[in-house]
């Protein structure tokens, strides 16, 4: 702020509002100009209709008046500032060109104010338009009277005008009573007006989030203005000194500070942090100064944003440690200028340096695997039609002529009208990913070959051996029958090796018809359907009652089952088993109980209390021909529960049991 500035700043608010109101009703235009870099300071009613712009723009742009004057006689105005702060008074005629096009001429007339040392702080300048001036010429203008170019402005001392305006102008004979009246009347109005002002400025004030405060450059405050909604907490009330919140190192720095300020003349701004009610905070101080012994100081506390910057470096930070550790690379390809951007992370994956690499797509595409290249140009492309995410795998060859697999992810960003702008991704490599799921497939493969031709195995010995098998049953027959003729079965132990024989071929047979039986369910076919659990459990029980053996004392309770998807008939085996083991195992308890539900993440449970198991055998339950009780108290091959774990692993699916010695058994089952 220029001295000239300073001085109307500093000057009465009423008598300038008198002032003002005075020479806004003049017709002459008057405006004044701040010395040395010419900022204008004051522009009364007639200079804002001539010069054709509004009061603040003409403040704001210095040389926006001049736009007004004549392109002819701009160069001549700049003289005449440049001539009279030399002389100190200049008198000189320009034009002004109306909206319409015509031009107006005006005499002017410039004279330079001084400060108490001799210092040029103002320019003044009155103008008035000479009628018919289009055929006036400068010489004749200056013929003009001096009684009617002679008004001044002298805006920097006590701002008392002197008027001098010709009497054939201006009619000296009103009534001064009513001139006096008017002028208490507009006193008055202006003196309320002023208070309005002050009070809604005040009320602006205390509704900033900040804390206000007018200091002396010692420190002393002058006035504290606390925000009126925030928290008490937040700033403490300075009555007398900063001193009094500023603790002694923070207190030497601001003093300095504010010396500064009023050194410069520019604002200073700097950030503290304080404990406040043992609570650390950050403030932002800024230092403005206000006049040549005061300054406006403005803190705003800003502990929340000062929060939030450092959670958002930590997320950086966590970031930036995650990225290298997967060794991931960020890249973004500008659509419209075909660009591509990538950071260290990409260069590394890629195995050059920035200085090898040009940043466009073609260059990227030469380090790409030849056949993989339209992988990656479908991708765009469907991306872009928005198809699909781009979401690709590919293979890079490295410098050293080695080959890597990529993983790539891209985001699309599109203007507002939709058309797109960039991608933005990333790489990383799954080279070892991609090594263990090819050795994964080949053991798979081999599983899968091994598996069939053990089931081919044994399928071939099961009915190889039948052969044998049925030899023997058919000799034993045979030898009984000549044994009958020559009387010789009356003999006890001839009869019981005979049986011995019998019943070990029998069982053989039973065993080889499990063997086939497992063999046959690991190689059908699945035909998935969707089948309720009741269903199946239904015609479990229903064809378990058609059996010579069933125990129909048996108690069955079944409760809610839920829906699965797979192939009914072999499900309907599962079943089968799982609840004929139950009522076998369950025969010899006075009350047998069978309980078939399903837990709330429907998992089956079929549950009996029957002579249940030892838990530490459980995993034995379900290999084939394994028998945890004696083949002489239940009868079995010992092949059902292998069967069913094969049929629920083919169906994805698991199943496990728990139990105790005499107290049941419960098996679970999940598909």
């Amino acid at each position: 702020m220029s001295h000239a500035e300073v001085s109307i700043h500093k000057s009465d608010p009423l008598h300038n509002q008198i002032c003002d109101r005075i020479m806004d009703n003049l017709d002459e235009m008057i405006w004044s100009l701040a010395l040395p870099d010419l900022n204008p300071i004051y522009f009364n009613a007639a200079a804002i209709n001539f010069f054709q712009h509004s009061p603040q723009e003409l403040m704001e742009h210095r040389h926006l008046w001049l736009e007004a004057i004549a392109t002819e006689d701009r160069r001549k105005i700049q003289q005449e500032l440049e001539k009279e702060q030399k002389t100190d008074l200049s008198i000189f005629t320009f034009r002004i060109q109306l909206p319409t096009g015509k031009l107006r001429h005006f005499h002017a007339r410039l004279k330079v104010f001084k400060d108490s040392s001799g210092l040029p702080i103002r320019l003044d300048a009155i103008a008035y338009a000479v009628p018919s001036s289009e055929n006036a010429s400068d010489r004749d203008l200056l013929d003009i009277p001096q009684s009617n170019i002679d008004l001044e402005i002298d805006l920097e001392t006590d701002l008392e005008i002197d008027l001098e305006i010709d009497r054939e102008q201006v009619d000296l004979t009103s009534d001064l009573t009513l001139l006096n009246e008017e002028l208490e009347r507009q006193i008055g109005e202006s003196d309320r007006n002023l208070r309005d002002k002050e009070s809604r400025n005040l009320s602006i004030l205390h509704a900033l989030p900040d804390l206000l405060l007018l200091l002396k450059p010692d420190g002393t405050c002058i006035e504290c203005i606390i925000p009126s909604g925030c928290d008490k907490a937040k700033y403490l009330p300075i009555q007398h000194h900063i001193s009094e919140v500023l603790p002694p190192e923070t207190l030497a720095a601001q003093l300095k500070l504010y010396d500064q300020a009023i050194a410069t003349g520019e604002v200073q701004i700097y950030e503290h942090q304080l404990f406040k009610f043992g609570k650390l905070v950050h403030e932002e101080v800024r230092i403005a100064p206000y006049c040549k012994d005061e300054l406006v100081v403005i803190v705003r506390d800003i502990t929340e944003r000062k929060e939030t910057e450092q959670q958002l470096q930590n997320l950086t930070d966590r970031l930036t440690l995650a990225l290298k550790s997967a060794a991931i690379g960020i890249w973004e390809r500008d659509l419209v200028r075909d660009q591509l951007v990538w950071d260290r992370g990409m260069y590394e994956l890629y195995g050059v340096s920035p200085e090898q690499f040009t940043n466009n797509r073609l260059t990227w595409l030469n380090y790409v695997y030849p056949s993989d290249r339209e992988i990656i140009e479908s991708a765009s492309q469907l991306a872009l039609q928005g198809k699909k995410d781009y979401d690709i795998e590919f293979r890079i060859v490295l410098p050293n002529g080695s080959i890597r697999y990529i993983q790539a992810y891209a985001l699309l960003q599109r203007d507002g009208e939709g058309i797109p702008q960039r991608f933005i991704g990333i790489n990383f490599d799954i080279t070892e990913r991609k090594i263990a799921e090819t050795k994964i497939i080949q053991t798979a493969r081999q599983l899968a070959n091994t598996n069939h031709e053990l089931e081919s195995f044994s399928y071939s010995v099961s009915h190889d051996l039948r052969a044998p098998l049925r030899h023997m049953n058919g000799f034993v027959m045979a030898l009984q029958q000549q044994l009958q003729k020559h009387e010789a079965l009356n003999d006890p132990k001839v009869e019981h090796y005979l049986q011995v024989i019998a019943k070990s071929s029998q069982k053989m047979g039973h065993l080889i018809d499990g063997l086939l039986t497992l063999s046959r369910y690991g190689r059908r076919s699945l035909e998935s359907t969707q089948i309720p659990v009741r269903v199946l459990v239904d015609e479990a029980i229903a064809i378990l009652r058609n059996e010579p053996s069933y125990n129909p004392m048996v108690k069955f309770s079944i409760g809610d089952l839920p829906v699965v998807i797979g192939d009914p008939i072999l499900l309907q085996q599962v079943f089968c088993n799982l609840i004929g083991n139950a009522v076998k195992f369950s025969r010899t308890r006075a009350n047998p109980h069978i309980i078939i539900d399903s837990l709330p993440d429907q998992t089956i449970r079929i549950q009996d209390n029957g002579v249940g198991f030892q838990i530490e055998y459980a995993e034995k339950l379900f290999g084939a021909f394994q028998r945890l009780h004696n083949e002489r108290e239940f009868e079995g091959t010992g092949i059902g529960l292998a069967i069913v774990q094969r049929i629920v692993q083919r169906h994805g699916g698991s199943i496990w049991a728990e139990g105790y010695p005499d107290r049941g058994a419960t098996f679970f089952l999940k598909i």
